[in-house]
């Protein structure tokens, strides 16, 4: 991964969560890891391929997707509707930073996993990222490689 597309995956999480204008957001040091990254409640997942192949993750715990459920305007807050989110956000990200990358990045459609146990085999290394807001924290996961 280069370090621009570090930079743009970064950058279009931030302004997912500066849009929502509820709490400000600040994003953790991206540190860079060689075993399997933490998860925690919901997680969701996108495929990437084309000039960039690999993973984009967004995990967070329950008590931040529900709040970001309310921000968005959403009264359910059930494990169907924080799973749906998740995947949503993972999906806004990945298309976000395909838009700033160049078309020529396929993204697939977003899997959500729920538990911190079932989490995909990604390929090492992963820079993981914090991301803070809320008063909660969450991560950006990013397991990717120039094709």
């Amino acid at each position: 991964m280069t370090e621009i597309e570090l930079k743009v995956f970064l950058d279009v999480t931030r302004n997912f969560f500066e849009k929502l204008g509820s709490a400000p957001v600040s994003l953790g040091a991206p540190s860079l890891r060689f075993d399997a990254p933490p998860l925690h409640d919901f997680t969701g997942l996108i495929e990437l391929g084309g000039s960039t192949a690999g993973f984009v993750c967004i995990t967070m715990p329950r008590a931040m997707l529900s709040a970001l459920l309310l921000a968005v305007g959403e009264r359910a807050s059930g494990d169907v509707a924080l799973a749906d989110m998740v995947g949503e956000v993972a999906n806004i990200v990945a298309s976000n930073a395909r838009a700033a990358l160049g078309t020529s990045i396929e993204i697939s459609h977003p899997t959500a996993i729920m538990g911190s146990k079932n989490g995909p085999m990604l390929p090492a290394p992963t820079f993981i990222t914090p991301v803070f807001w809320n008063e909660h924290v969450g991560h950006l996961i990013l397991a990717l490689e120039s094709a």
